[in-house]
């Protein structure tokens, strides 16, 4: 569910399910670094360039854990806007601890897209409303 978006800060939450779990029944981490990996491509979206931003590095901590069923909210935030490259970081928090937290960086790239309109979808969901 998307809480609040807003130039250069997004976040969402999501309820942990069975097949978000590893063999151990814990949030397992590449669904963490994948949901952080969403949050900071999304976030650069709000940006409004007409450019996809293509992903050079990202590198996750994993600091604390959630289980099948509990809630937890990514946030994400553009931390630098340079000329060819944003550096991004999100958090992935349950009951406002960080049990995640990552961060890459993008490269403007000349590729074009339409950003604005996705932005626009994401805008009218229930959740933003």
């Amino acid at each position: 569910d998307l809480i609040s978006i807003e130039r250069g800060t997004i976040k969402m939450s999501l309820t942990v399910r069975p097949e978000m779990t590893n063999p151990a029944g814990f949030f397992h981490g590449g669904m963490q670094c994948a949901l952080m990996d969403d949050a900071m491509g999304w976030v650069c979206a709000t940006l409004g360039y007409d450019r996809a931003h293509l992903s050079i590095n990202l590198t996750a901590d994993y600091l604390g854990t959630a289980k099948a069923g509990d809630i937890v909210t990514v946030e994400s935030e553009v931390y630098r806007e340079g000329g060819t490259l944003l550096y991004t970081i999100a958090e992935i928090k349950k009951d406002q601890t960080v049990i995640a937290r990552g961060q890459s960086n993008l490269f403007i790239s000349n590729q074009k897209v339409d950003y604005k309109s996705f932005i626009g979808l994401l805008k009218h969901t229930k959740s933003a409303e």
